[in-house]
């Protein structure tokens, strides 16, 4: 399997008061959430020169990188992961304990937006603030699940995994049933959706650990009996390929 990360950025005309004595509380790792025009957001500062944020419909990361005294951020790159000249800026207003207020710029168009303070809990206090569950809790809302698909024209049942709408470009799972009622039959059927979700689960810790390594989201792929070849009437010969592109979590 698979995997990957992103940032998050901001500009405007007059600079907004930032109180010196707040900016630790939010550039050291920090998770907030608002609107920006009516749409929900995420946004994570996971350090001083590293931050990512979503809008919760789309739940597609996007990066942004600091300027100068880190009071303006710009976005980083497009969804397709190369440069974008005319993404949104962010210049950072007031910031307390709480709340957080910020310009959004784009194309000559200014929101004010407010931000809110996501309270982290003691596991999430262990992670960097993008690799948290209160900065990703929407897009872990659909957990991945086993789809079956009976195609008769097709030897075999498809099996795929399905992990929800932000993660179906980066992580995928693909996988065989056997037709037939005989007990080897049985056996194989009984293992094969297991061993995925297994393979699935293990999305999770691979996510959060690129998140928490890398600042973007990991990915998996996995192929298994593909194809599946009966070998004189007893044996199943198949070939699993697992790839994977995440990061450790601490321990």
């Amino acid at each position: 399997m698979l995997r990957i990360v992103l940032c998050f950025a901001a500009s405007g005309a007059a600079p907004l008061a930032l109180a010196a004595e707040s900016a630790a509380t939010w550039q050291g790792g920090s998770v907030w959430k608002g609107q920006i025009a009516k749409q929900p957001v995420h946004v994570c500062f996971q350090r001083e020169d590293w931050a990512l944020y979503y809008y919760d419909k789309h739940q597609t990361l996007i990066a942004l990188t600091p300027e100068n005294d880190r009071r303006v951020w710009r976005e980083l790159v497009d969804l397709d992961g190369r440069p974008k000249y005319n993404g949104a800026v962010w210049r950072i207003g007031t910031v307390t304990e709480d709340s957080m207020s910020v310009d959004w710029e784009r194309q000559g168009k200014t929101l004010h937006v407010t931000l809110t303070r996501v309270p982290l809990t003691a596991e999430d206090s262990k992670n960097n603030a993008c690799a948290t569950q209160a900065f990703n809790a929407p897009r872990y809302a659909v957990k991945p699940r086993i789809v079956q698909r009976d195609d008769p024209r097709r030897p075999f049942i498809d099996l795929s995994v399905d992990y929800g709408p932000a993660f179906k470009k980066n992580y995928s799972a693909q996988g065989v049933l056997l037709r037939g009622s005989d007990p080897q039959a049985r056996r194989f059927n009984a293992w094969a959706p297991r061993h995925m979700q297994e393979i699935a689960d293990d999305f999770y810790d691979c996510q959060e650990g690129a998140l928490f390594g890398q600042g973007s989201d990991g990915s998996q792929e996995l192929s298994l009996l593909w194809p599946p070849e009966i070998i004189v009437g007893r044996f199943l010969q198949w070939a699993e390929s697992h790839k994977n592109q995440c990061a450790m979590r601490p321990g």
